[in-house]
C-alpha cells in the first residue's frame, strides 16, 4: 500500500548575530496518521526589535504544529490550521500586550506547510518564504507582507501583530518528486537564485536527512557570504511518495472488494446468519442478521448486485463506513467494525426495532406541535453531533430517519455526507446528488454542488413542515434533478393552507428555515428550535411589514381574480337591465 513519504532537513544558524531570532520544526507521523493529518512543516522569523523574538518564533512552530496534530481527524486542514493559529495568533498578541514595553512584543513571521493526500496547503503571514521546484522550475509560492516608506521597510502581517490575524492560504497539488524550500529572509535577501536553484536540483530520492542538511547549510552559508547579517534558516522537503485518499486507504485497507451473494432467510455470510430481508434500495440490500459470536442482532447493508465494480457505489461505502466508524451519538446509526476480517464489501450496523419517519406520517397523519417537535429536537441533536466534527448529512429525508420502540429517532444513511477531512484533494461533483426526492436537497446543493450545515437545515425544516401538513413545501422534484431551475423555482406552498391550527409564528419559522437563499435561512439549529417552540417577534414584525401581494401572491391573485369575476358578473348583470 503507498503511503506519504516525505524527507526533509533543515538548519537555522544565528549568523552574525548573537542570538537566533529563527525557528523551524517539522512533524512527521506514523504512516496511519499521516493518513488523516499528513506532514506538517514550518519556519518563523521574530522580529529583531523585539527581546522576546526568540519566544516569539520558537512557540509558533513547536505549538502549531503540536496543537494541529491533536485537532479531530474529522476536520479539514484548512480548518484545523486556521483554529491553531487564531489561537496562537490571540496568545501571542495578549502576551505581547502585557509585556512593560513595545520592545517586548512577542511578533514573529509564519510559514506553515501542510502535505496530505495529494495536496499541499500553505499558511503565511510576514516575510519568510516557501518555494516548489518541479520539472526544473523554481516557483515562489508565497509573497512578502511587507510595506516599504521613508526609504526603510517594515512588516504589514505577522503573527502577534494585531487581535484580528489576516493569513495566505492556498491549495496546491503535489506530485512525486515535488522539492519545497521554506527559508528566512536572511536567506532570501541574500542568496542567488542560481544557488537557490543549485540546492534544490542536488536533492533527489536518495538523499536522507544528513545531505537535505548539508544543502541547507550550502544555502545558508552562501547567503551569509553574499553579506547577510541576519539570522539564516532554510528547510528543504521532498516527496518521495504520495498516500492513497482516505477512503481508497480504508477499502484497501480492509480488503473488502468482493460483493456477497444475494442472501435469503437461512443463509450465512461470515459469523452472521440472515434472518430476513428487510429493505432494498438502487444502492444496497438490508438484512436483519444473528451475530454468532455475541448472540446480537444487527442490521447487514451490502451492496446491490451491480455496483461491485462501479467506484462511486464504492466510495459511497467507504465514506459510509469512515463516518460510522467515527461519530458515535444516540441520534445516529452506529457501525460496528465486526468484519475488519472479511472478504466481503458490507457493513455491520446497530440494529433498530422501530419504524421510519415515513411510516410515522403515515400513522400520524395529524400529529400534535409537541410530538413534531420532539422528533425535531432529536433530528436536531444527531445532526449537530455531524456538525461538530465538520460532516453535512446532504440527503436527510424521513426514509433516513428511524424511530425505535422508546421514541428515540436514529439518523441512517452516511453515504452522501460531505466531511471535511475526507478526500479533501477533491472537489465537490454536482452528478453525485442523492438521488432521493430533492424537495429535501437544498437548492445551493443542487445549482452549485455546495453544501453546509445549512443544507441540513433545510432539509430538516421541509421534514417537520411535511410532518405537520402531510406534504413538503416545495414540489419541484423532476426540474430540479434536471438542475435547470433556479432559486425562484422554490415556491414555498405554507402549512397553514392544510393545517388551520399552526400558528402564523410557527409557519414563519418553517419558511426561514427552508427560505431557498442559504443566507436567508437560520445560522444555527438552535435558533430554529427556539422559534418552533416560542414566537420571535422580529419575524412576525418583518411579515407584517410585507405587502399582502408579496406576502401570500397565490391568495392575492385569487383574490384579484375572484374580485375581477364579481365585477364581471355586476357588469353583466346592469347590461341585462
Amino acid at each position: 500500500m503507498s503511503v506519504l513519504d516525505v524527507q526533509f532537513g533543515g538548519v537555522t544558524t544565528a549568523g552574525k548575530r548573537e542570538i537566533n531570532q529563527d525557528a523551524f520544526a517539522i512533524h512527521q507521523s506514523a504512516p496511519d496518521n499521516a493518513c488523516s493529518k499528513g506532514v506538517g512543516a514550518c519556519i518563523a522569523d521574530g522580529i529583531s526589535s523585539s527581546l522576546n523574538a526568540q519566544q516569539a518564533s520558537a512557540t509558533s512552530v513547536t505549538h502549531f504544529l503540536q496543537d494541529y496534530f491533536s485537532t479531530p481527524d474529522e476536520w479539514d486542514v484548512k480548518t484545523a490550521a486556521a483554529r491553531v493559529l487564531v489561537g496562537l495568533n490571540s496568545w501571542l498578541y495578549h502576551h505581547g500586550r502585557q509585556a512593560s514595553a513595545q520592545a517586548n512584543a512577542l511578533v514573529t513571521t509564519f510559514s506553515g506547510l501542510i502535505i496530505k493526500d495529494h495536496s499541499a496547503h500553505l499558511f503565511h503571514v510576514g516575510d519568510s518564504r516557501i518555494y516548489l521546484w518541479r520539472d526544473g522550475v523554481l516557483e515562489q509560492l508565497t509573497r512578502d507582507h511587507i510595506h516599504t516608506g521613508s526609504g526603510q521597510a517594515f512588516l504589514s502581517r505577522a503573527l502577534g501583530m494585531d487581535s484580528r490575524l489576516e493569513v495566505d492560504y492556498q491549495q496546491r497539488d503535489v506530485q512525486a518528486g515535488d522539492v519545497f524550500l521554506l527559508c528566512s529572509d536572511g536567506v532570501h535577501n541574500r542568496a542567488t537564485r542560481a544557488a537557490m536553484v543549485d540546492v534544490v536540483t542536488a536533492v533527489n530520492e536518495k538523499s536522507d536527512r544528513q545531505q537535505l542538511e548539508a544543502l541547507c547549510r550550502r544555502l545558508v552559508d552562501n547567503a551569509i557570504d553574499a553579506g547577510s547579517e541576519d539570522n539564516a534558516t532554510c528547510l528543504l522537503l521532498r516527496v518521495n511518495a504520495l498516500g492513497i485518499p482516505q477512503p481508497e486507504v480504508r477499502r484497501v485497507e480492509t480488503g473488502k472488494c468482493r460483493l456477497p451473494p444475494l442472501l435469503n432467510e437461512g443463509d450465512s455470510l461470515d459469523q452472521f446468519l440472515i434472518q430476513e430481508l428487510v429493505y432494498t434500495t438502487h444502492r444496497s440490500h438490508i438484512y436483519r442478521a444473528l451475530n454468532r459470536r455475541n448472540g446480537r442482532i444487527c442490521a447487514l447493508k451490502v451492496p446491490s448486485a451491480g455496483s461491485g465494480n462501479d467506484a462511486l457505489c464504492e466510495d459511497i461505502f467507504a465514506r459510509e463506513r469512515w463516518v460510522g466508524s467515527h461519530v458515535c451519538h444516540p441520534n445516529l446509526m452506529r457501525i460496528h467494525d465486526d468484519n475488519h476480517d472479511s472478504q466481503y464489501m458490507y457493513h455491520v450496523c446497530e440494529w433498530i426495532e422501530g419504524i421510519s419517519l415515513r411510516q410515522w406520517m403515515f400513522d400520524h397523519p395529524q400529529p400534535g406541535l409537541s410530538d413534531v417537535r420532539k422528533i425535531a429536537e432529536q433530528l436536531v441533536q444527531g445532526l449537530r453531533a455531524l456538525q461538530r466534527v465538520g460532516i453535512v448529512h446532504r440527503d436527510l429525508k424521513p426514509e433516513n430517519v428511524m424511530i425505535d420502540r422508546e421514541g428515540v429517532v436514529k439518523i441512517l444513511d452516511f453515504g452522501s455526507v460531505s466531511a471535511r477531512g475526507l478526500r479533501e484533494s477533491q472537489p465537490l461533483d454536482r452528478g453525485r446528488l442523492p438521488r432521493s426526492s430533492c424537495n429535501y436537497v437544498a437548492p445551493e446543493y443542487v445549482l452549485q454542488g455546495e453544501s453546509s450545515s445549512q443544507t441540513d437545515l433545510f432539509a430538516l425544516a421541509v421534514i417537520v413542515a411535511e410532518m405537520l401538513a402531510g406534504r413538503t413545501p416545495f414540489l419541484l422534484d423532476d426540474l430540479a434533478q434536471r438542475k435547470q431551475c433556479s432559486r425562484a423555482d422554490w415556491q414555498y406552498r405554507p402549512v397553514r393552507d392544510i393545517r388551520s391550527d399552526v400558528p402564523l409564528w410557527l409557519e414563519l419559522a418553517l419558511r426561514k428555515g427552508c427560505h431557498p437563499d442559504p443566507r436567508q435561512r437560520y445560522v444555527a439549529f438552535s435558533e430554529f428550535l427556539t422559534d418552533l417552540h416560542q414566537p420571535n417577534d422580529l419575524l412576525i414584525e418583518q411579515a407584517a411589514a410585507i405587502p399582502f401581494w408579496k406576502r401570500e401572491p397565490l391568495q392575492f391573485w385569487k383574490s384579484v381574480a375572484i374580485g375581477a369575476t364579481l365585477v364581471a358578473v355586476l357588469e353583466a348583470l346592469l347590461f341585462a337591465l
